[in-house]
């Protein structure tokens, strides 16, 4: 069985964990959230329920069948290799859209992180990968995964335990209400964007702002949508409502 049954519940399960928390599901969820709200952390919520699921009606029936893989559970339950053919099938293409996001992340990274570009990211994670897998097995699989799941663990608990204190010493009792900027803030947008505003701001632009190039000039946002275009800045003087993402309007053609 998997890794000879030499791996102990707790370390089993952090690297069963370490897929929940992957770079697709933890990177699209934040992508969703600033994109569409917090509406979107229904999503995680509606995953952990389907991981569940996923362990009381298939994972215990496979452990109990002996089998290795889903194929290899459709071919012992119906005895037929063309069901277990098109299980290995449907899996492969499943998990290759799973996979994509992965090696995705992993290029932007490398790309942030070097200036290397984006396929050299999907190179070298496929690279890793196959060493790991051809020299250590599933074993070393497992492990890899159980110390991903605390490292991911610890990255996200230090700087939400970091923010909550910070929020606490800056006045967490203050009334409810749009963020603001403590002081004069410039943002620069990289690319396209779309951007609300809840509150009429006078900012200064240079760049395109809703199809119109500026240089350095002072123009009011009225409360509602706005698009800025790559490259573009805006300087928010202080006090101004912090804006926040909105969808992108569609285009024609």
């Amino acid at each position: 069985m998997v890794a000879s049954r030499g791996v102990t519940p707790l370390w089993n399960a952090s690297a069963i964990s370490s897929e929940y928390i992957s770079a697709a599901a933890f990177l699209g969820t934040a992508g969703l959230v600033l994109a569409y709200g917090t509406d979107m952390l229904w999503l995680p919520v509606a995953a952990t329920g389907g991981f569940v699921l996923l362990v009381a009606f298939v994972t215990a029936p496979l452990r109990r069948s002996g089998a290795y893989t889903i194929s290899d559970f459709a071919e012992w339950r119906l005895g037929s290799v063309a069901v277990r053919r098109a299980v290995s099938a449907c899996v492969c293409f499943i998990g290759w859209f799973y996979l994509l996001p992965q090696f995705q992340g992993a290029g932007v990274t490398l790309r942030v992180l070097t200036g290397a570009p984006v396929w050299a990211g999907w190179v070298l994670v496929v690279a890793v990968a196959l060493v790991l897998t051809l020299s250590g097995g599933m074993r070393s699989i497992t492990d890899v995964q159980a110390v991903q799941f605390w490292v991911k663990l610890l990255a996200m608990a230090v700087p939400a335990a970091a923010l909550l204190v910070l929020w606490r010493l800056d006045g967490a009792d203050a009334p409810p209400g749009p963020a603001v900027f403590g002081r004069a803030t410039t943002i620069r947008v990289q690319t396209e964007s779309a951007v609300r505003v809840s509150t009429a701001t006078a900012v200064t632009v240079r760049g395109a702002l809703d199809g119109v190039r500026h240089r350095d000039e002072a123009v009011v946002l009225t409360a509602g949508p706005h698009r800025v275009g790559a490259g573009a800045e805006l300087l928010f003087p202080r006090g101004a409502a912090v804006p926040h993402a909105d969808r992108l309007p569609a285009r024609d053609g």
